[in-house]
């Protein structure tokens, strides 16, 4: 049996953990261990984690990427460091299933239309395709508009494109109970203008991918 552990509250470490059988005689039951490895922050942070004993007699921290421990029998076993090839080579499902970190894109409508400028039309396309390799993490689409009509219709406007961009997104294959559609209407703008300015860069989609 293999998971993999990501720790929260503060201690911002990636780890590999897999449980493995000892089969060594002549103990007749298998004895069941834990292999940690911490993995390295993709953006280069610092990380670490403090593994303990049980009864607390025994701490110790890992805080450099690819360092490793066992732990069998409540008993805390210092390994080698690992390498990154070693680690891809040993347990490539466990990083593929990694969640990935919050990516932001943006696309642009037309004017008071759910439709996409042509050159948002192509990044969809684009963006689709990378979404297919990506079938884990939650999807959220903000629609947003520019000062143009009223706080009502710009509330509506705003989440007709991202609804109807999550039909595009569903109608592609990815799966309805990741997408997940917010309007803002014209309360986060993204080029600050006074009322009732027709600004392209307002009407927009942020596609989140968390």
């Amino acid at each position: 049996m293999k998971n993999v552990t990501k720790p929260s509250q503060r201690v911002y470490a990636t780890v590999l953990c897999a449980m493995l059988m000892a089969c060594a005689s002549p103990a007749p039951t298998p004895t069941p261990s834990t292999h940690l490895t911490l993995l390295p922050e993709p953006d280069g942070k610092a990380s670490a984690i403090q593994v303990q004993s049980l009864g607390g007699g025994v701490s110790v921290t890992l805080d450099s990427p690819y360092t490793a421990l066992d732990v069998s029998n409540g008993r805390i076993v210092p390994q080698p460091p690992e390498s990154a090839a070693s680690v891809a080579q040993r347990y490539p499902d466990l990083l593929s299933a990694l969640p990935t970190r919050p990516t932001s894109s943006l696309l642009f409508a037309k004017t008071g239309s759910t439709e996409l400028t042509e050159v948002s039309e192509k990044d969809l396309n684009q963006l689709i395709q990378q979404l297919k390799t990506l079938p884990f993490g939650e999807l959220v689409l903000i629609g947003h508009t520019d000062t143009m009509g009223s706080d009502s219709a710009n509330d509506a406007l705003s989440l007709s494109r991202a609804n109807a961009l999550k039909q595009r997104l569903v109608a592609s294959g990815i799966a309805a109970d990741r997408v997940t559609s917010i309007g803002k209407g014209k309360r986060q703008l993204l080029v600050q203008t006074a009322d009732q300015v027709d600004e392209p860069r307002n009407r927009r989609l942020e596609v989140i991918l968390r």
